[in-house]
This record gives C-alpha cells, structure tokens and sequence, in this order.
C-alpha cells in the first residue's frame, strides 16, 4: 500500500484519539489502531501533524506514531509545537519529549523553551514545562499533579509514551 496522506489517516484513525487525553478506557484499542498505521506514515506527516496540527488531535495521533519511528527524530517538532500550543496536547508533548530526552538521547536545553508564555491555557503550559524540567531533573518537581486547564497528569503521560517507545 502507499504512503497515507494526513486525510487518509485521519479519516481511519477516527475518533481514536480521544482516549489519548486522559488515557483512560478504550486507550489501547485506540492505540492499536494508530500504531498499525505507522508504517504507511510518512515522517514528515508524523512532523507536520505534531508540530503543525491543526488541533491537538492531529498532534496527539502524530506523538503516538512518533513513538513508532524513534521518538528521539521528532523532538524538534514537539519543541515547534509548543510555540504554538493545542492545548490538550501540551502535557503529552512534554511527555513525549521527556521520553525522547531521557531514554533516547534526544539533546534538550531549556532555553529552547524558556521564551514561552507558561500561562496559555490556564497555565497549562508551564505546569507541563515544570514537569519536564524536573522528569529530567533541571528543577524541582511542580507543585501541582494534574495540568490546571485539562487535568492531565505528566507522569501518566510519560508512563505511556515509555511502554510504546519499548522503554
């Protein structure tokens, strides 16, 4: 079969992403459904859905193929994205990242973020910046445990995108 286009994907992931928010019920159906589409995904989609995505829904499809690839090749687009946040994506971005950071070599500084507005989405951003900086241990641990806006929780995130990274 050929490469999908992002309309392709879209239209046979479905609705699958929705589980991915909170990762609750339904999330490894949803996730069987998207890593079976990984192969046909081209890299640049998997970039373009995380880094440009229209919503989060894109983007949280594009981590999970990510995931797929070597998660550590698209942590640039993760740091693009978060310059110009879907809010339920941020926190599984960050976590992405951190996975990407921390177990597969990924070269992070967090000047890369630091010109951000932690305050977008209720301060959902920066909780997810705080969480990231202190998973990979470049600051205290955020005195929150769920994303003010959403109510994610960062380790949760982490936990997932390990298992599929294999970690």
């Amino acid at each position: 079969m050929n490469e999908l286009t992002e309309q392709q994907l879209l239209n046979q992931v479905q609705n699958a992403y929705l589980p991915l928010i909170h990762l609750d019920e339904g999330v490894e159906v949803a996730t069987t459904i998207i890593v079976k589409l990984a192969p046909l995904t081209p890299d640049q989609l998997i970039r373009n859905l995380i880094a440009t995505g229209a919503s989060w829904r894109e983007r949280l499809i594009g981590l999970v193929l990510a995931t797929q690839r070597g998660i550590a090749a698209f942590a640039d687009a993760m740091i693009v994205s978060l310059n110009d946040p879907r809010g339920i994506s941020i926190v599984p971005t960050c976590a992405a990242l951190a996975v990407a950071v921390k177990h597969f070599g990924y070269k992070y500084s967090p000047d890369r973020t630091s010109a951000l507005d932690r305050s977008l989405f209720d301060g959902e951003l920066g909780y997810a910046l705080d969480c990231l900086h202190a998973y990979l241990g470049l600051s205290k641990s955020s005195s929150q445990d769920k994303g003010p806006n959403y109510g994610q929780e960062f380790s949760q995130h982490v936990c997932f995108y390990e298992r599929l990274c294999g970690v």
